[in-house]
Formats: structure tokens, C-alpha cells, sequence
């Protein structure tokens, strides 16, 4: 269903739409003639490349317009977009692991509007929204964190993060075809807390910023299955990114052609 956005916001939509059309065109003639390669995942992502080109320019260029006008005055209206419909009940603490979104500043910033939240996260727009922001390291910050989950609040962790060497802290995973050490740190807090671990994803869809539910994981599973807990959210993440390569950060922030 469709939600009513504010008329300049409708109209951002729109004019982004026309100029991503053009400027997806014109970067798929270059990839086409052989001047520039992407990666395979947008080749392989349903609705063939132009399509999925045309999804990635548009959030790059809506992205941009959200971040600016998100600390504007308009602020409330543009945070109407995030539509959080996640069933967890208010008495129960959560961890919530997502992946790198383009949409990051704007759930960073409802999340803190609506008291949603703590959010865990290196990223500098996370820096400059101060109250939320947590680094998840050292025992002060992990007290906090558990008490707040105890007390029945939600932590948010971008799980998609990766280790250049192998720990306690990390496991070996595959995402996106290839090896890495991804951190434990979203296992480890619901274990300590005792609170589930869900796994969530943003999406621009209608208008609006849905969230897509993942897997979920008791403590049970949480206390026997540590790395395979976090190479079962990866896999969630990947298949949803090989469905719609536009939610991964990295295809919009970065440029397509290192790939």
C-alpha cells in the first residue's frame, strides 16, 4: 500500500526517477560497449542490468535528497517515510542486526526521534547523532548496552562488518561469494542480555522505507550456534541483495566500476 507523502516530497521522487532513467541509460551503454564493468551481482539480479542500474541511481540520487532535507525543519515529515512495523512486543529487549544501508542517517535519526533504539555503528553520520550512538566495545559500553536490552529496549548492529584477521571476536563466513571474518558482536549481546537476535533490511518501496523481516533467533539457538547464526543473517542479507542490489550501501556510496 501506498503511503501519502508531502507534495515536494512526491515530486523528489519523480524528478529522481526521470534523471536516474537517463543516467542508467547512459551507464549501460558504457558498461554494454565494454568500458566499464560492475559487479556480477547487478548482472545476475532480476530485470536485467538497465533495470537494476536504473534502482541504483535512483536511490543515490534520492539518498542525497532525504540525508539533506532530514535536517531541514522538515525533519518530522521526511521521517514519516520509515514505516516500522516490526511485531516485537514492548516488554521484550532485541537485538536487531541489518546490513550497510543507503538509508542509514535517516534510520539513525527516527530511531532517535522515536526513542526506538540504540544504534551501533562507526559510520561519522552516526557520530553526529549523539545518544545513540554506541561503538560496542569495552565493558562500560557493553553494561549499558545489556541494561538497556534487559530493560526491555532494542539495540540495532550493522552485522555486515568484516575482520581482517581471525579471533574470538569473529568467525569465518562467506558473503557475496567470498570469505570473511565477520564479528560476533550481534550474537554476544543477546546471548549476555538473554534477548532474541532478529535480522532486518531496509527498503525503499511506494514511497516509503519498509522494513523487511528476517530470520529470528531464540536463546537456545543463540547459546549452541554461534557462527552459524551469523552465516545464516548473511545469507539473508545476500539473497536480498541479489534480488535488489539498491539496499546494499556499497553499491550506492561507492563506485560501481570497482566491483
Amino acid at each position: 500500500m501506498q503511503t501519502s507523502n508531502p507534495f515536494y516530497l512526491s515530486m523528489c521522487i519523480l524528478v529522481c526517477r526521470f534523471f536516474s532513467s537517463m543516467i542508467a541509460g547512459l551507464h549501460y551503454y558504457t558498461v554494454y560497449t565494454g568500458f566499464l564493468k560492475i559487479p556480477l551481482c547487478i548482472y545476475n539480479a532480476p530485470g536485467g542490468v538497465y533495470k537494476n542500474l536504473r534502482n541504483i541511481w535512483f536511490v543515490r540520487l534520492l539518498r542525497r535528497i532525504v540525508s539533506m532535507l532530514v535536517r531541514t525543519p522538515l525533519r518530522i515529515k521526511i521521517l514519516r517515510m520509515v514505516n516500522f512495523t516490526i511485531p516485537i512486543t514492548s516488554d521484550t529487549g532485541c537485538v536487531i542486526a541489518t546490513c550497510h544501508t543507503p538509508w542509514a542517517r535517516l534510520l539513525a535519526q527516527c530511531c532517535l526521534e522515536k526513542d526506538y533504539a540504540l544504534v551501533i555503528g562507526g559510520d561519522k553520520w552516526i557520530r553526529r547523532i549523539r545518544l545513540i550512538y554506541n561503538q560496542g566495545r569495552g565493558f562500560h559500553e557493553l553494561r549499558h548496552l545489556v541494561r538497556h536490552l534487559r530493560s526491555g529496549g532494542r539495540v540495532i548492529i550493522i552485522a555486515d562488518v568484516f575482520k581482517k584477521t581471525n579471533s574470538f571476536s569473529n568467525c569465518s563466513a562467506k558473503f557475496l561469494e567470498k570469505d570473511y571474518n565477520v564479528s560476533l558482536l550481534p550474537v554476544r549481546l543477546a546471548r549476555i542480555a538473554g534477548v532474541p537476535l532478529m535480522a532486518v533490511l531496509p527498503e525503499f518501496r511506494n514511497g516509503t522505507i519498509h522494513i523487511l523481516e528476517g530470520p529470528r533467533f531464540d536463546l537456545k539457538i543463540l547459546n549452541s550456534y554461534s557462527c552459524e547464526v551469523m552465516q545464516n543473517l548473511l545469507a539473508f542479507f545476500e539473497k536480498e541483495i541479489k534480488r535488489d542490489p539498491s539496499i546494499w550501501s556499497p553499491f550506492i556510496r561507492e563506485s560501481l566500476s570497482k566491483g
